[in-house]
């Protein structure tokens, strides 16, 4: 889950020119659904110390409101997590790369693979390239979609 949480999650390490911790029944409300569905703010677990804010607001005040709780299990896919800047909002973007492909050998899918007879590095290959296929497809509709909307518009745009 990613937003505009508008809320704090640890007021020393997560703010600037802050003197009390807001919207405290919000921030109790956030950790429970962070408790009971073993969800994880992925930045703060991959930067521990790091100051870095998607939100500025009056009186320089400053602070990460926006971020992606993403379920622990997904931990091991993260392979970046970063915050930029934004010229036209006070609250800046976030970014979450998950990376899949090359995680699951380091995994050891021992349980899953342990019931089949294959050698589980041909098995993977074989999933891979179902996946690989399965994005191909889904890429040309994207793109036959683009274009046939593409060809509308200059359509309309030439009979005016």
């Amino acid at each position: 889950m990613a937003g505009d949480w508008n809320v704090l999650q640890d007021l020393d390490k997560d703010t600037s020119n802050y003197s009390a911790k807001n919207k405290k029944r919000a921030h109790d409300n956030i950790l429970d659904m962070i408790e009971s569905l073993d969800l994880v703010d992925i930045w703060r677990a991959i930067n521990t110390d790091t100051k870095r804010f998607t939100w500025r607001g009056p009186g320089l005040k400053q602070s990460p409101l926006d971020y992606f709780l993403i379920l622990s299990d997904l931990e091991p896919f993260v392979k970046n997590v970063d915050m930029d800047i934004s010229y036209m909002s006070d609250h800046y973007p976030v970014f979450l790369t998950l990376q899949f492909y090359n995680q699951i050998k380091e995994l050891k899918l021992a349980k899953l693979l342990g019931n089949y007879e294959k050698d589980p590095s041909e098995l993977l290959k074989s999933e891979i390239k179902i996946l690989e296929n399965e994005l191909i497809q889904h890429r040309e509709k994207i793109v036959t979609g683009i274009m046939a909307r593409a060809k509308a518009i200059l359509a309309a745009e030439g009979e005016k």
